[in-house]
């Protein structure tokens, strides 16, 4: 996926140290100030670091997702793309949408493979 955007060093730089580590990484701002295309550069540079890794890019907004929207369609959505041997990256844009989706994330986590 190549998208132009316009690069944000200063929030960049703030999350890259915690690329690979396993936390759950959160960003937080109001609409339409770049969330979403620091997310893009984060996908950018993860396949720079981490070459053959797995990303799992979900982005809740679009069309093709409206039918996770519980915690459980979305843990066995991501169960199905995790693959075994790699390092699998997990982002999702609007996360908010999916009900007790942390409930998800703290299963997800926990198996350490994301």
């Amino acid at each position: 996926m190549s998208i132009e955007y316009i690069k944000r060093p200063i929030y960049f730089d703030r999350i890259k140290p915690f690329i690979g580590k396993q936390i759950i990484k959160i960003l937080t701002g109001q609409r339409r100030v770049g969330k979403s295309y620091i997310m893009l550069q984060l996908i950018d540079e993860i396949k720079l670091i981490h070459p053959g890794a797995n990303i799992i890019y979900l982005n809740l907004e679009l069309h093709e997702f409206d039918s996770i929207r519980s915690y459980t369609v979305l843990y066995e959505y991501i169960d199905a793309k995790l693959v075994a041997g790699k390092q699998n990256f997990l982002l999702i844009d609007e996360v908010q949408e999916v009900k007790s989706f942390e409930l998800c994330l703290s299963k997800s986590t926990g198996r350490n493979k994301m």
